[in-house]
């Protein structure tokens, strides 16, 4: 099951979707096309944690410091 989520002009790609703990877990980050790959979500915490960020430029930095409300 794979979804899109637009969050701050960045799209999110989601492989899998956990509904227990129901957290995005994000292991990359293309900041050149600003897409996150997501392999795991969280629809209960509803938040999303950063594992790693790949940056090639300084545009399209995204902060690691609290996780991404997804539904608000």
């Amino acid at each position: 099951m794979t979804e899109k989520i637009n969050v701050k002009r960045r799209t999110i790609i989601i492989e899998k979707i956990n509904a227990k703990r129901r957290t995005i877990i994000i292991e990359k980050i293309n900041a050149k096309r600003r897409t996150i790959i997501a392999e795991k979500i969280n629809v209960k915490r509803r938040t999303i944690i950063i594992e790693k960020i790949n940056v090639k430029k300084d545009k399209g930095k995204i902060p690691l410091k609290e996780p991404i409300e997804l539904f608000s």
